[in-house]
């Protein structure tokens, strides 16, 4: 008979080859054929001793082989890979910022655009019927997580807006670790990232509630006013990469801030009317969706009057900064006033041309900018000693 000890030329092949002794010294047939003897040296008690199984002639045993310290050689393989990922994490840790720097900047721009996208994948789900492409959640179906080619255009559209979730989580938690060294110097950034951190998997989860509510217009409708709330916070947070944590006062007549924030609660208002006609309409989210039971009509007249007011406060934003001279105002209110004429130009036209989905489409993912914009506008109401001082970086004067 051949000797087979659970041993082989290397350690690593020692472990699998007293794996498969193991295995076998378990099976009552091969014990009770007697193909193997398992039994131990007499006075071998020590852990490192490896046990030998002896196969009969001619069945394939390997002639024993000798490796030393098998088990002291497993924990020195499992100490190696300990150090090896020890040095990884710490080479890591030492490459993550200390201060804000481009790599900060970058991944806060990536955050604002992703929360974007996603109001963007999210109309294209609604406006094509495919709410309910994917039936359930978390799953896509009942025996997969991915759309299945028998469901067709509808289950890749809704996968593929289920898929942006965790790009948008990646980043987030990107710029979560970014400002992970410095929150106590720069707490408003540690805020500002680990919010979305948070909130994105429980926006996934409205999502999933969404699907199994069968796409509720209100259930809908609170899913887009998170989008809209996560895209504020991210304007808030590319805003202030760019400017330092220094005392903020006031760098604007008090009654041009007080028209500021009134023009804010209209956009707030049109937005929040502009849900609610979406979920009365031809668009709430699948051809056999409930609607809201709201006259779409009437609503829509509802949502022209905030949006004109909005552009009326707007303009004469736009004048007192020229005349006032205020240039921290001058480009964002520009901006703010491009956003708002296209805006109202899209909505005119979809208006009349029957809801093309191109269009609305178009338009949810413009209220998501107007957001944006409003969002600094109001922002820059304050400035920091620095930008009052003009010794502010000249990209965060750009950034307005």
């Amino acid at each position: 008979m051949h000797t087979y000890n659970v041993q082989g030329p290397s350690c690593a092949a020692q472990r699998q080859d007293r794996r498969i002794a193991e295995t076998h010294c378990l099976n009552p047939i091969i014990l009770q054929a007697g193909a193997v003897n398992c039994s131990k040296p007499a006075g071998s008690h020590s852990n490192n001793t490896t046990t030998p199984i002896t196969f009969p002639a001619g069945s394939g045993g390997a002639p024993s082989t000798h490796c030393p310290g098998g088990r002291a050689g497993t924990k020195q393989e499992e100490l190696t890979r300990v150090n090896a990922i020890t040095k990884a994490a710490q080479r890591f840790w030492n490459w993550l910022p200390t201060e804000v720097d481009r790599r900060v900047r970058v991944v806060a721009w990536l955050n604002l655009v992703a929360q974007t996208a996603l109001v963007g994948t999210g109309g294209a789900v609604r406006l094509t019927g495919s709410g309910l492409g994917c039936p359930t959640w978390p799953r896509c179906t009942a025996e997969s997580f991915i759309s299945t080619p028998e469901m067709g255009i509808h289950g890749v559209i809704e996968f593929g807006n289920r898929t942006l979730f965790f790009v948008l989580q990646i980043i987030a938690l990107t710029a979560l670790l970014f400002v992970l060294k410095y929150r106590r110097q720069r707490r408003d950034l540690f805020i500002l990232t680990l919010i979305p951190a948070c909130s994105v998997l429980f926006q996934a989860v409205v999502g999933g509630i969404t699907v199994l509510s069968g796409l509720n217009p209100y259930v809908v409708g609170l899913h887009f006013v998170l989008s809209v709330v996560l895209v504020a916070l991210g304007s808030v947070l590319v805003y202030r990469v760019y400017h330092g944590n220094g005392d903020r006062t006031l760098a604007v007549p008090r009654w041009y801030a007080i028209t500021t924030h009134i023009t804010s609660f209209f956009v707030a208002v049109t937005v929040i009317v502009g849900i609610l006609t979406t979920g009365s309409g031809p668009h709430a989210g699948d051809s056999g969706a409930a609607r809201n039971g709201l006259d779409s009509e009437i609503l829509q007249h509802l949502h022209a009057w905030p949006a004109y007011v909005t552009f009326g406060l707007t303009l004469v934003l736009l004048v007192a900064a020229w005349a006032l001279r205020l240039d921290s105002q001058r480009r964002i209110v520009v901006a703010l006033v491009a956003v708002e004429l296209v805006q109202i130009a899209v909505g005119l036209a979809q208006a009349r041309m029957g809801l093309p989905e191109i269009l609305v489409g178009i338009h949810m993912v413009l209220a998501c900018v107007l957001t944006a914009v409003m969002t600094i506008t109001v922002l820059s109401l304050k400035a920091t000693a620095s930008v009052r001082s003009g010794t502010a970086p000249a990209e965060a004067i750009r950034a307005y």
